[in-house]
C-alpha cells in the first residue's frame, strides 16, 4: 500500500515557511538595521526558506508498505520488516497542555532510520504493521512509546514486554 501527506496536511507548513520567509527577507532588504540585526533577520530567512523545501522534501515524499517491509520515495531507504530493530512512537506538542501535536514513528533497521510523522495518510495502519513487527521481532518498546501505542488505540498487539506484565497479572 502507498501512502502520502496530501497537500491539506501540510499547507499549514507550506504557508508558515512562506510568511516567515517573506517577512525576514523583507526586513533585510528593505530596512536600514544594524549589522548585527541584518544578520539575525538573515539567519532567520534561510531558517524559514529550510523549512519550506523540508515540508516540500515531505509533501513529495511516497511510503509503501509490503508484507515484506518499508520504503521511502524519493529517499530510496528500505527497511524489511523482518530487520526491524528499533522502533519509537514519539508526540510533540504544540504548546504545554496542549492537545494539538503530532507523532513521529521512527523505524531503525541496522544502519538506517525512518521517520513518518502523523500527517500521512494511513498513519493508523503504518504503525499497526510497525507495531506487529515489532513483537514478531521479539523487540522491547520504551515505556513512552508503549504508552503512545495506547493512546492510538493500537496497543491490541501488545509488546513483548507488556505482553509479561499481562499474562501474570
Amino acid at each position: 500500500m502507498k501512502y502520502g501527506y496530501p497537500f491539506e496536511r501540510v499547507r499549514g507548513d507550506y504557508a508558515r515557511a512562506a510568511i516567515g520567509f517573506a517577512a525576514m527577507a523583507g526586513l533585510v532588504l528593505f530596512s536600514q538595521l544594524p549589522r548585527v540585526l541584518l544578520i539575525v533577520f538573515t539567519g532567520l530567512a534561510l531558517l524559514f526558506l529550510g523549512f519550506g523545501i523540508q515540508t516540500a522534501w515531505r509533501h513529495r515524499t511516497q511510503i509503501d508498505v509490503t508484507d515484506d517491509g518499508i520504503s521511502a520515495t524519493p529517499s530510496g531507504v528500505r527497511i524489511r520488516w523482518a530487520g526491524l530493530t528499533g522502533l519509537s512512537l514519539d508526540y510533540y506538542s504544540v504548546g504545554k497542555e496542549s492537545k494539538k501535536g503530532w507523532l513521529q514513528l521512527t523505524l531503525r533497521s541496522n544502519h538506517k532510520k525512518l521517520r513518518i510523522d502523523s500527517r500521512i495518510e494511513g498513519f493508523h495502519e503504518i504503525v499497526r504493521r510497525a507495531q506487529e513487527s515489532a513483537h514478531a521481532n521479539g523487540l522491547t518498546l520504551n515505556p513512552t512509546t508503549e504508552a503512545n501505542f495506547a493512546a492510538l488505540g493500537a496497543d491490541d498487539v501488545a509488546a513483548p514486554r507488556a505482553r509479561k506484565s499481562t499474562k501474570h497479572g
